[in-house]
């Protein structure tokens, strides 16, 4: 029998043999590198922009948001509610109590500034707090006394396209532009309310159960991967 351990100039055949397992062994390689890039994080994918996507609208719940606590007062006698916290109360988000309240005058130049008038003071309710934004999500700028009810989270569905990356001059960072559709789910009972839809225009985003919307976004390529970069 022919022994290929032999010096391979005296059989040929096993000569070819070895070619023939180099080649495979390299072809192998080449398939291995091709994958693990493919599986890469850093990878401009349809999979890799889909989960950053995702991870950045787990941050931006849809949501409604009022000014609380409000204290309404009033002047002359009449109670003059104020129109939309008046819906979150019949929704069950806000609690609104009567009373005397306190105020400060800033037109009382003589005397106490500190006084008191019959008025409606509006606050979050125990189940409003429910809707409150959890940890990590942050679905709008929060000024002052500002207060976010989310109804909803959005998933998406499809990368429609995206642009090749390239380094944008104003992140520092190599970038890319992301067409995307989503819908809506988790959605609250409260906001399929129609006066909720119509004085708080949630309709769009309700629509957005059965109907993908379209959506776009900016990504940036950091040392963990894809990323809409934090405002």
């Amino acid at each position: 029998p022919v022994s290929c351990f032999a010096p391979e100039y005296v059989y040929p055949s096993c000569y070819s043999a070895r070619l023939m397992r180099l080649f495979l062994l390299e072809i192998s390689l080449v398939t291995l590198a091709l994958v693990t890039a493919a599986c890469s994080k850093k990878s401009a994918n349809e999979r890799n922009f889909k989960a950053a996507v995702q991870e950045y609208l787990d941050r931006v719940p849809e949501c409604v948001v009022a000014s609380l606590p409000t204290d309404v007062l009033d002047w002359n006698g009449l109670h003059r509610p104020n129109s939309q916290l008046e819906l979150l109360v019949k929704i069950g988000l806000v609690k609104r109590t009567a009373g005397m309240l306190h105020y400060h005058d800033d037109m009382a130049f003589f005397g106490d500034p500190n006084k008191q008038a019959p008025g409606l003071h509006y606050e979050i309710s125990e189940q409003g707090k429910k809707y409150l934004p959890r940890k990590g999500q942050h679905p709008g700028f929060s000024l002052g006394n500002m207060q976010y009810f989310c109804y909803g989270t959005k998933e998406v569905v499809d990368i429609v396209r995206y642009t090749e990356p390239a380094p944008a001059a104003l992140v520092g960072a190599t970038a890319s532009k992301v067409d995307f559709t989503w819908k809506l789910k988790d959605v609250a009972e409260w906001a399929k309310d129609k006066d909720v839809q119509t004085a708080l225009y949630t309709a769009r985003e309700l629509a957005a159960e059965t109907t993908p919307q379209p959506g776009e976004v900016g990504l940036v390529l950091s040392n963990d991967g894809w990323h809409v970069p934090s405002m």
